[in-house]
């Protein structure tokens, strides 16, 4: 019994080593290549991945991604990827996981095609959703794992309100799932729970939607108001200091210089 598994174990050790043999043999994964792919699938950060779903029915979205994944695989098959392209091929793993969620999971996939007409509705708002560029390469954990959060609470935000609540959970099931397989970066913190927080706003910039432009407005306000007060104060100082100064001319001239005056001539 031993010598028999011992004898499977060096057959899988030997399959192993023969993959990584042929591995070493290939050339690198051209980086244009790669790109072109994921940019026909309009798949170039894990928001846009996200946002597939929302483009078409769910039949037609799962047959796109079945047919984009069978041709990347077929040509990941052909290179090994270099640390460059480590971001692309986590940009497919975020489609993997899509056609995974949406076009395999039967449960998920039911629930998600009774809002689908909402979602389609509403596709242009969330490009709204959308982190810094490059996000997913930042080395700071905190940073990575801040934008994870507001963008998974951005896409119940957008969808609540249009659409209900019921419909804005699955959505953020789904982009949470999505954007979290494609983070190199995990994060343990990030919350799920439903709720209305960072609720954005129309704008034209490609930063998450947030209250912090609402805050900084205040804050400049307040700065214009402390301004209109200081100067109005510096008037009322330098009109006394004149009032001030023009009193004390009078005085010298009544106490000091006309009876001087009147000395000479006399």
């Amino acid at each position: 019994m031993s010598t028999s598994l011992a004898s499977e174990q060096d057959n899988q050790n030997g399959k192993e080593n023969e993959r990584s043999k042929r591995a070493s043999r290939l050339d690198y994964c051209n980086e244009d290549q790669l790109l072109s792919h994921l940019t026909e699938l309009q798949a170039l950060n894990p928001e846009s991945i996200v946002n597939l779903a929302t483009r078409q029915g769910v039949k037609c979205v799962c047959r796109k991604v079945s047919e984009s994944l069978k041709t990347l695989d077929k040509y990941i098959k052909t290179c090994k990827p270099t640390y460059v392209e480590d971001s692309y091929m986590s940009l497919i793993t975020g489609i993997r996981t899509t056609h995974g969620k949406l076009c395999k999971d039967r449960d998920f996939r039911k629930e998600f095609r009774k809002y689908s007409s909402c979602y389609r509705d509403i596709k242009e708002e969330y490009n709204n959703c959308a982190g810094p560029e490059d996000w997913m390469d930042n080395s700071r954990k905190k940073c990575v794992c801040n934008t994870y959060q507001t963008l998974d609470d951005c896409y119940y935000n957008v969808t609540v309100r249009p659409c209900g609540k019921n419909a804005a959970s699955n959505m953020k099931e789904f982009a949470g799932c999505v954007i979290g397989s494609v983070m190199m970066i995990k994060c343990s913190n990030v919350s799920h729970k439903d709720g209305l927080q960072n609720i954005p706003q129309e704008k034209d910039s490609t930063e998450i939607p947030s209250d912090s432009n609402d805050s900084k407005k205040y804050y400049l306000a307040g700065y214009i108001v402390a301004g209109i007060v200081a100067t109005i104060m510096l008037i009322f100082i330098s009109y006394c200091c004149i009032k001030r100064w023009r009193s004390s001319r009078v005085r010298f001239y009544e106490t000091v210089r006309e009876p001087l005056l009147r000395d000479t001539t006399e």
